[in-house]
């Protein structure tokens, strides 16, 4: 009998994109890492304030009180630091992918850009519910 050649098991990882490496490609995902960890950074920076502002009680934008207040403040707070949060993975594993000509690890910074967006998109219906619900509740 004949031995056939078996194809190699394909993860998720190696087949979500099929990406060369060329000298432009690589300095413009150099850039894009460089600016999603700059981004990400000023970011939970800018959200670890807001907390200590929150909780201080130095805080200017609205909410704050009652449950729906709570609310909105923790998903302002909580949800976008897991959006950065998202977003500094995405710079950490492009570059090292980058630095290393390693498809794996770009392909594994393009999964966390996937759920950045995706933790984006439900931090905004989130926020929209809540703020609906607010004005809801100061109507009546």
């Amino acid at each position: 009998m004949e031995s056939q050649e078996q194809p190699e098991p394909v993860s998720d990882l190696d087949n979500f994109f099929r990406i060369n490496f060329d000298g432009v490609s690589r300095e413009q995902l150099k850039q894009i890492a460089v600016w999603a960890k700059i981004c990400s950074i000023a970011g939970m920076l800018g959200y670890v304030i807001q907390l200590y502002q929150w909780l201080f009680g130095h805080s200017r934008f609205g909410g704050g009180r009652g449950v729906l207040g709570v609310l909105l403040y923790l998903v302002i707070i909580g949800g976008g630091g897991v959006v950065n949060y998202f977003l500094f993975r995405f710079a950490v594993a492009v570059s090292r992918g980058v630095a290393n000509t390693d498809a794996l690890h770009v392909n594994s910074g393009f999964n966390s850009l996937r759920l950045y967006f995706r933790a984006a998109g439900m931090l905004v219906i989130g926020l929209f519910i809540l703020v609906v619900l607010e004005i809801i509740g100061a109507l009546l």
